[in-house]
């Protein structure tokens, strides 16, 4: 018994529909599979779901971009050729907007020529300007109105930074008085070092003159002037000497 004829129409079942159009996928990529490969054929297949999944199949060792130039020169339609100019024309445009907005910020930080600009020019720029700094005052308001409500609702936490801060600068102060009292105290006993090794040189100087002016320093400096007295009864010693004194 064969298989009942299904009828072509579009499935109302979303459920359904998934189901057959896995299935038919499935086999139709098979079946390109095996016509490339029985018949040695160039198969390119592109499918795209409902939801906009892509299903592609391409029969190797070709790749998309072989067949769209092999179907451009088959047929003599350049598939890009539309594309490409509306790049062209969208970047032509593009190049207008950025050289116009270079010559306005030229124009407004005082780069460019302004002799240029009619009146009416000048005046636009003019206001421009002044509503540009409106802008920047209202923002500066707002800032420091913010600021001055801070301070008004939570004056513990400025006290508490202004309480940092004099600490910090107290710590400052101390490292500096503590570096200013080591700088004074070295330069205080290189001073007081310099006093007392000008002392030890005085002390050794006097204990040198000392030992200079001793009597036994006398003797040995002076040992050729010494005289010998001999006693009376040493009559024998004084006639060989031939008497009295040398």
């Amino acid at each position: 018994m064969g298989r009942g004829k299904i009828e072509i129409k579009y499935i109302e079942n979303t459920l359904n529909r998934q189901v057959c159009y896995s299935k038919r996928r499935a086999g139709i990529l098979k079946k390109a599979r095996e016509l490339s490969i029985l018949c040695d054929a160039q198969i390119c297949l592109i499918m795209f779901s409902q939801s906009g999944k892509l299903v592609e199949y391409v029969s190797p060792p070709a790749t998309m971009k072989d067949f769209f130039d092999k179907y451009q020169s088959k047929t003599n339609i350049d598939l890009w050729a539309s594309r490409y100019e509306a790049l062209q024309y969208e970047l032509r445009k593009q190049k207008e907007i950025n050289s116009l907005l270079k010559k306005k910020i030229r124009q407004r930080t005082g780069q460019d020529n302004l002799s240029e600009l009619s009146c009416g020019e000048l005046r636009a720029l003019e206001e421009d300007l002044d509503h540009s700094l409106a802008i920047v005052r209202e923002h500066k308001f707002d800032l420091w109105v913010l600021n001055s409500r801070t301070i008004l609702m939570f004056p513990d936490l400025t006290s508490c930074f202004a309480t940092m801060q004099i600490v910090k600068l107290e710590q400052a102060h101390k490292r500096l008085q503590r570096s200013l009292s080591v700088n004074e105290l070295s330069a205080l006993l290189g001073v007081r070092m310099k006093e007392r090794n000008r002392g030890l040189i005085s002390m050794q100087l006097l204990l040198g003159l000392e030992e200079m002016t001793s009597p036994a320093i006398y003797l040995r400096c002076n040992c050729s002037q010494v005289t010998f007295q001999m006693r009376p009864s040493q009559s024998n010693l004084h006639d060989a000497a031939g008497g009295g004194y040398f």
